[in-house]
């Protein structure tokens, strides 16, 4: 993802968009090449209903790309609502088994913390980039390099541990 901040933010941004649209832009330039070198030789003069037609059925194509690009957007900020709303019911439901005693006060708070860093590096696992600092010193009991999933299959064994030895 790339974000138009700092000065050289909106460069930045036009660099993509003209990186991403190099192809169409070289279609466009050849094709006005050869109408500008065949100008001389062949009448155009379809050309003049040609192109508001071709102008429209773009415009089509455009909106149905921008429209689908929009459903995958809201499709996905969905989803990362449910996986926030569900981390904050596990929360919910950690503090409700918390019943401030020695043996299961430690691995709730475990618990607590690993959760956060699980949304946190999802995050950055989604975005293709590495954690934010700091993030794995959440939880110093876990491996500083552990992958979101790695993360769940620990929250899991100590669920199953509470289960085991009935603190739940």
């Amino acid at each position: 993802m790339i974000r138009s901040v700092g000065r050289a933010g909106p460069l930045k941004v036009c660099g993509l968009v003209l990186y991403l649209l190099r192809y169409d832009l070289l279609a466009v330039l050849v094709v006005a090449a050869v109408m500008a070198l065949l100008s001389d030789r062949i009448q155009f003069s379809a050309a003049a209903t040609l192109v508001p037609l071709l102008g429209v059925v773009v415009s089509i194509f455009i909106g149905f790309r921008n429209s689908a690009a929009y459903n995958r957007w809201w499709e996905a900020r969905t989803q990362w609502g449910a996986v926030v709303a569900n981390c904050r019911a596990l929360n919910n439901a950690l503090t409700a088994l918390d019943d401030t005693s020695a043996a299961i006060a430690p691995t709730l708070d475990r618990m607590r913390r690993r959760q956060v860093r699980h949304a946190w590096q999802l995050a950055a696992e989604l975005r293709g980039v590495p954690a934010l600092p700091g993030v794995a010193e959440l939880t110093p009991e876990d491996p500083p390099q552990t992958s979101a999933t790695r993360l769940l299959n620990l929250q899991a064994a100590d669920t199953r541990d509470l289960v085991l030895v009935d603190l739940i």
